[in-house]
């Protein structure tokens, strides 16, 4: 193990690391360390310096990661696990975002991620898509209940391309492509809990832009006993006077309007549910967008239409809002 504490292996580290992202071009880092000190010991100083091993070792970290983006500012820096501490209040200054666990199993993971966000921002909290079954819950849970656990925070994808079918593929391509309409009001908005996850079949969580025209819902059943109807979502921090507009995704289920009341008073239920014919149900989820109905949607189309369909536009003011909604049973991919 790297004695980080010595300006020696502080120099010899960054040397390497900018020499790496120098000459391949990287674009991505991440920083994981997997081993903690266990009684660390610095014979090479007077015994009365020995514990600043502490202190030094993560200045020195620090150090690197400063100049590395400073060297290299189009970097992309993520810190995982021991590393960064897994997350400490200093860390993000110099990092993009950091893993919040091993763990990502989809499942589990759902309350990985609430626990996270209760202290750090959830464009801070990286979401890997990984294959399965992965450790510790060693089941297959279908990829695209993966994709949106991860959507809801900043998305990555951690699997081996090179098993993955064709349809896996799609499947990839269309949940970036929905994710990257929907990430700025997933990163930045305001998170609302809208049903936490613990000891529950069900949970739901939303995000707000700052002006509340727009909102993100993800909502999950994890199980189901009974066939027990998924419980009304209600939505948070909406416009009160305004009416938002509901578009599915799915262009084969029905899209709609509603008035703030009736989503955040009303609520709504969301029609997830796996098939009744199938005794072993797994995991179904539900994803919205919800825009604020513009009060005058030709003279945006036409705006849309000169300026081009840009990602702040249609986050901002769009008429076109999604519903996306996927129901399957437990099986192996």
């Amino acid at each position: 193990m790297l004695n980080l504490a010595r300006e020696d292996v502080r120099q010899y580290v960054f040397n390497f690391l900018d020499q790496l992202v120098s000459e391949n071009d990287i674009a991505f880092l991440k920083w994981d360390y997997n081993r903690n000190w266990t009684d660390p010991g610095w014979d090479a100083v007077p015994l009365d310096q020995q514990k600043e091993i502490y202190i030094k070792f993560v200045d020195n970290l620090y150090g690197i990661l400063a100049d590395l983006r400073k060297e290299h500012p189009r970097l992309e820096i993520e810190s995982c696990s021991g590393g960064g501490g897994r997350v400490d209040l200093g860390i993000p200054q110099y990092t993009d975002e950091v893993c919040p666990s091993d763990n990502t199993d989809a499942l589990h993971r759902l309350v990985i991620q609430d626990g996270f966000t209760h202290a750090y921002s959830q464009n801070l909290m990286m979401a890997w898509v990984t294959d399965v079954p992965n450790r510790p819950g060693n089941r297959f849970i279908p990829l695209e209940f993966r994709f949106l656990v991860a959507m809801s925070g900043s998305l990555g994808i951690g699997g081996n391309l090179n098993n993955w079918s064709p349809d896996d593929m799609a499947i990839a391509k269309q949940f970036t492509a929905f994710y990257k309409q929907v990430r700025p009001t997933v990163q930045l908005g305001e998170l609302h809990r809208l049903m936490p996850p613990e000891n529950s079949e069900t949970s739901a969580v939303q995000y707000v832009t700052a002006d509340g025209r727009d909102a993100v819902v993800f909502a999950y059943l994890h199980s189901q006993h009974y066939q027990r109807p998924f419980p009304i979502v209600r939505l948070e921090g909406l416009d009160p006077k305004a009416s938002y507009r509901l578009t599915p995704l799915d262009t084969k289920k029905s899209s709609g309007s509603n008035r703030t009341q009736r989503l955040s008073t009303d609520g709504r239920r969301c029609p997830i549910q796996p098939p009744g014919q199938l005794r072993c149900c797994g995991p179904a989820l539900g994803t919205y967008q919800v825009s604020h109905q513009d009060s005058n949607p030709a003279k945006f189309a036409v705006r849309r239409q000169r300026d081009g369909p840009t990602t702040a536009q249609r986050n901002s003011a769009s008429v076109d809002s999604i519903l996306a909604e996927s129901i399957y049973p437990h099986r192996r991919r």
